[in-house]
């Protein structure tokens, strides 16, 4: 192998190393997005739970006056 080979091998490799940066880098970019859409997801469910164990124990309350 010539040096002029071994050059061009390296910048191969270096190449090849900067493609699997990039794909990480977009990858972690829709990890993110993914996750802060179950957060917005997650803290709506948790309004909406909310709402529902205070209507249930409005519910219950009211199920006792009656007698």
């Amino acid at each position: 192998m010539s040096e002029e080979d071994i050059v061009q091998y390296l910048n191969g490799i270096s190449s090849n190393i900067g493609r699997v940066a990039d794909s990480i880098g977009q990858l972690t970019v829709r990890s993110t997005t993914s996750i802060n859409n179950l957060n917005e997801t997650l803290s709506v469910t948790n309004i909406l739970l909310a709402i529902l164990v205070l209507l249930s124990i409005a519910n219950f309350i009211l199920k006792l006056k009656k007698r």
